[in-house]
């Protein structure tokens, strides 16, 4: 070299003088042919010469002052004395100092850093937008309650099942003899729909009512912006209270956000009643799962509103109705075991007292306020599954960028080399490497917070279930998408960074950019890649298969163009009488709408709750006071012909069919052949135990379901609904053509009759059958949108592998092809390798799909966990991608000249 250059050569070494005389024995040969091979290529002497001598200034400088690289002193320089650590400050500056330069590299490499952000803001954007409804529904607390942690949900059980509700009496007991209680509180999650006036003007505001009870506000810790909330002497007797507290976005949008209105009255459905007070701005109750009331009642206000007597607020023999959530906030220092105890000591007296209505019940205390245990069981379901996926899709993102990792950091050994012959030990150039990850993750992790800004509602709106919580990310959230950032960068950067400061030093300077030759860790993350992705897909494609069976299903009736009104005349101040004229009526209007095909009116539409009863059947062959179980609704005339349930023999209900006649029935084919086997039901009598009256069967219709999609033939007795009590009415209409149309005629038409009339729910049944697909419909959508993102990834992955291969066998390729191989034997090598990877992801996938298709099992509907399809199709598929992957960096392999290639080196 000394005699290509020799006044050159000799003015470096001089140079390498500032260098300790232990890092110039070790480096100094390599850093002078290093020196060599860069001057050659300088564009500039005087430019190269002046980075030159900056760069040996600070690199022989931190040489000389190295104090944080204990590996370095130890193994480099054994004989350097042990050195005390940096000062804090001088670590921050040497940190800020690496952030600089990695910042410097990154933008080096545009196109790697934008890659890799968008696809790390993939994965934890997934993450985030789901740790964001997991922290809305469990981990942030209504809006005004306070101290959370000592409220607890009180239920009553019915052996191993858990009720959704008590009665008024047993919370009564409950709440006056316990002793580990502050106090207790009930409420009506239900609500109630009505109409608010206010005296002195015309106008009419349809607001939900909420029935609680008077300690409710008290034990939530809520207290009013203005005015008061209730008193416990306003709850003693029905009634004796019509007092109300207003819900705080109801105040400013329905009723302007008067200041005055504490002390006004206001009426509902026509009743009077006086606002006491307005709730604090967000709170809208106690639990997620329940709609936002806009106005508060006390319960003993229930009769009135709801106009019936007080059977919903006493005992009486034969019948307790169990229709209110209970929450009890705890005293001082008491656990949520010794408050089961304590109610467990409650429960044995009401069982003792009342043994003939509470033997087999029990009561139930769960830590978790804001839920039902079933509801609570239900939403962590949902938000499990989304988590196992978006968790899954991180490791496949986590997967990718380290391939990624790899390949640049096989394409800088080089320049490794280089900083390790400069003093850089193998700490440091893996903090280095580990710094880049993590501010790639860190930026990954803003994305993906913004991401969750922007997605959280729509992915909320992916679960089949009303929600009123806050779907907005907050501080934790954002602490949590950075926390996950951090792992993130630690999973896909420390591998590659740990490979990449292993090389050697002398070698490293010595080659070429991109470094040939297989690596085992790239193959086996591309491979991991491809199995997770298999998985994920598999389970989409099961729940596709559940989602389309499931929709394949007859549930008997029509499905398309029918459209469901609720009604509540009673609590409008309707007697039984005057609600048979008010449907009398409407239906009278709708049948002479142009919109409207048919219409009738049904108690309990299908799916929305159901009835039962025991039943005898009179006379006749069959089992002759055998008692036998039943649903039973009350519907309209024409109702069968509405909403498409076949009529096989008989007749359906008429118009003339009222209380003052005789008592007839309509069977379904199920209930018929139970009742009596194999004998014409037509004429039959039956009789309800509870009841005295025996009915005659005028009618015979088809199965159809009535409790939830897809149930076997349940037996259904249908009654005419101006024979029964209104406990509920349901107007339905079938629409000569646009369902939407018929909804707005139907409105009109019960406004037309009674502009008060407040309207509960307007609902197609296609919105109640898609109701009923909710666990599958979220499997399809959302696992089936992580699946094929997983699977593009993976794709990705092994695309970018080929073509670093590619890119490193470019000499190889040249040589081969210049010997006489043909571009379709190089194109085929490429291939090949693809496809052996691939082949070894999906082996590995399938034993992992048939582990997730087990846990999932429950979740399918008529569709076997090992179905063939979905385990031939989803391999077929994903190699058919693998294929694709590989076969566009294996064309480019069989374009390359062979001469350049030659040339390259």
């Amino acid at each position: 070299m000394t005699r290509q250059a020799p006044t050159v050569v000799r003015a470096y070494r001089l140079l390498l003088g500032a260098y300790p005389r232990a890092f110039r024995d070790r480096y100094g040969f390599e850093m002078e042919a290093a020196f060599v091979a860069e001057r050659a290529r300088a564009r500039g002497p005087v430019s190269y010469w002046l980075a030159l001598l900056r760069d040996t200034a600070a690199n022989a400088t931190g040489e000389r002052l190295r104090r944080l690289d204990p590996w370095h002193r130890r193994v480099i320089h054994p004989h350097l004395p042990e050195t005390p650590p940096k000062a804090p400050i001088e670590m921050i500056f040497d940190l800020f100092r690496e952030i600089r330069y990695a910042f410097r590299t990154l933008r080096r490499s545009p196109s790697y850093t934008t890659v890799v952000i968008a696809v790390l803001a993939l994965g934890l954007g997934a993450n985030t937008v789901v740790f964001t409804l997991v922290n809305a529904l469990f981990l942030t607390t209504p809006p005004g309650v306070a101290e959370p942690e000592r409220l607890v949900r009180i239920t009553r059980t019915n052996g191993d099942s858990r009720s959704n509700a008590l009665s008024y009496p047993d919370y009564e007991a409950l709440s006056d003899r316990n002793r580990t209680f502050v106090a207790m509180t009930a409420y009506d999650p239900s609500g109630l729909a009505a109409t608010l006036g206010r005296p002195g003007t015309a106008d009419r505001v349809p607001a939900r009512v909420i029935y609680v009870t008077g300690s409710y506000f008290d034990v939530l810790g809520v207290n009013a912006v203005l005015g008061r909330t209730f008193t416990p002497e306003e709850d003693r007797a029905p009634r004796e209270a019509p007092v109300v507290v207003v819900a705080h976005a109801f105040w400013v949008n329905a009723l302007g956000a008067d200041p005055t209105i504490v002390g006004d009255d206001v009426t509902l459905n026509g009743h009077g009643f006086e606002v006491v007070g307005v709730a604090p701005p967000g709170f809208v109750g106690s639990s997620p799962m329940e709609a936002a009331p806009d106005l508060w009642l006390p319960v003993m206000m229930e009769p009135v509103l709801d106009g019936r007597d007080d059977a919903f607020l006493i005992r009486e023999e034969n019948r307790v109705i169990n229709w209110l959530s209970a929450v009890g906030r705890l005293a001082s220092g008491v656990t949520v075991e010794q408050a089961q105890a304590d109610l467990d000591g409650v429960n044995a007296y009401l069982t003792e007292e009342f043994a003939d209505w509470n033997e087999g019940l029990g009561t139930l205390v769960t830590g978790n306020f804001m839920y039902m245990p079933a509801e609570r069981e239900e939403v962590l379901g949902f938000t499990r599954l989304l988590a196992a996926v978006v968790g899954l899709v991180l490791l496949i993102v986590c997967a990718n960028v380290a391939v990624l990792q790899l390949v640049r950091a096989s394409s800088r050994r080089r320049e490794i080399g280089i900083r390790a012959a400069l003093g850089a030990g193998r700490a440091a150039v893996v903090r280095h490497l580990l710094v880049e990850s993590l501010i790639l993750a860190l930026a990954g992790a803003m994305a993906g917070f913004a991401t969750a800004l922007a997605l959280a509602r729509v992915a909320a709106s992916l679960l089949p279930l009303s929600l009123t919580a806050d779907f907005s990310p907050d501080g934790r959230v954002l602490a949590f998408s950075v926390a996950l950032g951090i792992v993130s960068a630690a999973l896909f950067g420390l591998a590659p960074a740990i490979g990449a400061a292993r090389h050697d030093v002398a070698r490293a300077i010595r080659s070429r950019n991109v470094a040939a030759g297989r690596s085992p860790a790239r193959s086996a993350l591309v491979v991991i890649q491809i199995a997770l992705s298999l998985m994920l897909v598999t389970g989409a494609a099961l729940f596709v298969r559940s989602l389309v069976a499931a929709r394949a299903v007859d549930p008997g009736f029509a499905t398309e163009g029918r459209v469901f009104v609720n009604l509540s005349p009673r609590s409008h101040g309707y007697s039984a009488e005057q609600t048979d004229q008010l449907t009398a009526e409407i239906l009278e209007r709708l049948s002479a709408s142009p919109a409207v095909a048919a219409a009738s009116a049904v108690a309990m539409s299908p799916f929305r709750g159901s009835w039962s009863g025991s039943f005898t059947p009179q006379g006749g062959d069959g089992p002759d006071e055998d008692e036998v179980r039943a649903y039973f609704n009350a519907v309209g005339p024409a109702y069968f012909e509405t909403v498409g349930i076949p009529l096989l023999a008989g007749r359906e209900f008429e118009a003339a069919d009222g209380r003052e006649q005789a008592s007839v029935l309509i069977v379904n084919e199920a209930a018929a052949q139970i009742l009596w086997p194999d004998q014409n039901p037509i004429g039959q009598m039956v009789a309800a135990v509870s009841d005295e009256p025996v009915d005659r069967v005028v009618g015979l219709v088809a199965n159809s379901n009535y409790g939830q999609l897809g149930e076997d033939p349940e037996p259904i007795i249908y009654q005419p609904i101006f024979q029964t009590p209104p406990f509920g009415l349901n107007l339905i209409a079938a629409s000569r053509g646009d369902s939407t149309a018929a909804a707005q005629e139907m409105q009109r038409a019960i406004h037309e009759v009674d502009a008060d009339l407040a309207l509960r729910r307007v609902l197609t049944v296609e919105e109640i059958i898609e109701g009923q697909l909710g666990t599958y419909r979220v499997g399809a959508r959302a696992v089936g949108l992580f699946a094929i993102l997983a699977a593009l990834l993976a794709a990705v992955g092994l695309y970018g592998v080929l073509s670093y291969l590619v890119a490193a066998e470019t000499r190889e390729i040249g040589v081969r092809l210049a010997l006489g191989a043909t571009a379709t034997a190089v194109t085929g090598q490429v291939v090949r390798r693809g496809l052996v990877l691939a082949v070894a992801g999906v082996g590995l996938g399938l034993v992992l799909a048939l582990a997730l298709a087990q846990a999932i099992a429950s979740m399918l509907y008529r569709v076997s966990p090992y179905d063939p399809l979905s385990f031939v199709a989803v391999p077929i598929l994903l190699l058919a991608v693998a294929a694709v992957a590989s076969l566009i960096p294996a064309m480019r392999a069989a374009r390359v000249d062979p001469m350049e290639a030659l040339r390259a080196d």
